[in-house]
């Protein structure tokens, strides 16, 4: 347990009141939050013992007392609240049994809670705190992640002058605030995201201003020898797993930065294609439970990996694609780019200096997903990163979430998921058409597989950023075509998913194989052969709520999400 007593917790969050110096740290957005610094009723001009015509110290001492009144505020708030250092052993526990596989930006066989400051050790308890299936456990999380986000915002130079050494320091910052946006993000705090998306580009300022993007790469000749004293081979781990880690920390910005332009309805703040970063060491490295084991896996997969920037130049190049697929995590940064670049795409309608077009954007997709299915070690579980093509391909056809905020606003149903994109469609006159076009069946069968593949995923474990917004697609889709009386579908049986990206009248003429016979039937709108797949897409939209909401036992979002299913189906869709 790593607290004897919560008087000993409390003293490690709050260890010093009156050392809550202001820095120059930009602002976080303050005035969405509650919190005692802004709403005290406690009037500064009273404070005790200050002369009055030296105003720049009178500030400083009654900014003090205003924040030690904070401190005994939120430290009485979790007493309250029964947060105890029990509470916190198992939330951290959690965090990483149940969320660090799906987020690993910290590497547990090193972490340390004495080198983890208070505002990093905060958010891992508030996401842990997702896990225990509680209301009461979530709650607590939510104070937590208030007091990790109204302290960060006024006590970052306190605490990193005091870390241990300006590589953690520089890496906690950056930590701190992905593990906090994600949080806030996913909440189903309509406030907690909206904080989100009003902070979203701090993360990556923060990152620039303190040289994150400046590239460090471990040297083998660094790495000790088996046989070397333990404590100088711990050494060596530690400071190659700092180095991955402020890696995978700027990283882990770039997967939140293309969820939460999505939700913001806004650009991205990070050029993707552009980040200079080595993608990260390949997980049987980074795995390693021992120094030993650790010294190994370096010795026989360590390779100088390329740059983020030179994989994406190949994945929309001509040339033979060699992606590397042996860091599961820096394929989900590689699909977040995609979806950065699409989200682009579609805010632009298609054109804009330096984008590339609709076709070579398809043409990426397609030598993505061949790329991953040829490289892709079959025992790997894959089953969220198709999951997330399916997701990118079908935004690719139509902007899911300008396409859900309008079958609300069509249906007068307010949400909160989406915020107002920049522009709105007059009517939805048009989507009757596009449902019997050749993109619309397209979108239907990619909506197919995202349930298709969701309904697989394991129940309990975290899922990732980006599959609960993929499940909203596909419903979103499902409430297209039964908002046209298109609710029982013939789909084809097997799909090549080439087949599909690529379809145009011309493509695979003379290709009289059963799978291009029953494309060329569906996209045609004609009768497809016996045997085909039928489904009720009203039925398919139940099921979906149901997916939905076994996700928001862990991402509060996806109960809001499954509101919106259970709106469009409660209405009758159709006729």
């Amino acid at each position: 347990m790593p607290f004897d007593e919560t008087e000993d917790m409390l003293q490690y969050l709050f260890p010093s009141p009156l050392g809550w110096s202001i820095s120059n740290t930009p602002s976080m957005g303050l005035d969405n939050m509650p919190h005692p610094l802004l709403n005290s009723n406690r009037n500064i001009a009273d404070a005790e013992g200050v002369p009055a015509d030296n105003s720049s110290p009178q500030a400083l001492v009654q900014l003090d007392a205003l924040i030690e009144d904070a401190t005994a505020s939120y430290k009485s708030q979790i007493r309250q609240k029964g947060i105890t250092c029990s509470f916190f052993d198992t939330c951290l526990s959690l965090f990483f049994s149940q969320f660090y596989p799906s987020f690993p930006i910290i590497h547990e066989p090193t972490w340390a809670m004495k080198n983890t400051s208070p505002f990093v050790l905060l958010n891992m308890v508030a996401i842990g705190s997702l896990f225990i299936g509680s209301a009461d456990a979530v709650s607590q999380g939510e104070l937590l992640w208030e007091v990790a986000y109204v302290a960060a915002s006024t006590r970052w130079h306190h605490v990193y002058e005091h870390s241990s050494g300006e590589l953690i320091s520089k890496c906690q910052i950056v930590t701190c605030a992905a593990l906090g946006q994600l949080y806030a993000m996913l909440s189903k705090s309509a406030r907690l995201r909206q904080v989100s998306q009003t902070v979203h580009s701090w993360p990556f300022s923060w990152a620039r201003r303190l040289g994150m993007f400046e590239v460090e790469e471990y040297r083998l000749q660094d790495l000790p020898d088996v046989s070397d004293p333990l404590q100088t081979k711990l050494e060596k781990w530690k400071t190659w797993a700092a180095l991955e880690c402020r890696r995978r920390a700027v990283h882990g910005l770039f997967i939140i930065d293309a969820h939460l332009a999505r939700y913001s309805g806004g650009f991205p703040v990070g050029k993707h294609v552009l980040n200079p970063l080595p993608l990260t060491a390949v997980d049987a490295i980074f795995e390693a439970r021992t120094v030993d084991d650790w010294i190994t896996q370096m010795r026989q997969h360590w390779t100088q990996q390329p740059s983020f920037r030179n994989v994406y130049l190949s994945i929309f190049g001509d040339g033979p694609l060699k992606m590397p697929v042996d860091s599961l995590f820096s394929i989900f940064v590689l699909l977040e780019g995609l979806q950065a670049v699409i989200t682009e795409s579609n805010l632009a309608s298609g054109q804009g200096v330096g984008l590339p077009s609709k076709k070579q954007i398809q043409r990426a997709l397609i030598r993505t997903r061949n790329a991953l299915q040829n490289g892709l070690d079959p025992g790997v579980d894959t089953l969220e990163i198709y999951l997330r093509w399916h997701a990118l391909c079908l935004d690719h056809i139509i902007d899911t979430s300008r396409l859900q905020r309008e079958l609300c606003r069509h249906r007068d149903f307010p949400q909160n998921i989406f915020t107002s994109g920049m522009d709105t469609w007059k009517n939805t006159d048009h989507l009757r058409s596009w449902t019997k076009s050749t993109e619309g069946r397209k979108a239907l069968l990619h909506g197919i597989a995202i349930q298709d593949i969701a309904q697989r995923l394991s129940i309990g474990r975290a899922y990732g950023a980006g599959t609960l917004a993929a499940v909203l697609a596909a419903g979103t889709i499902y409430c297209t075509f039964c908002t046209v009386d298109q609710h029982d579908v013939a789909v084809p049986r097997c799909v090549n998913w080439n087949l599909v990206a690529d379809w145009d009248d011309d493509y695979a003429h003379g290709d009289n194989s059963l799978q291009v016979r029953e494309c060329r039937a569906f996209f045609q709108g004609k009768l497809l052969p016996s045997g085909c797949r039928r489904l009720n897409l009203r039925l398919s939209l139940y099921q979906l709520q149901t997916t939905l909401r076994t996700m928001s036992a862990q991402w509060g979002i996806a109960e809001e999400m499954r509101q919106v299913l259970l709106h469009w189906t409660s209405l009758g869709l159709g006729s």
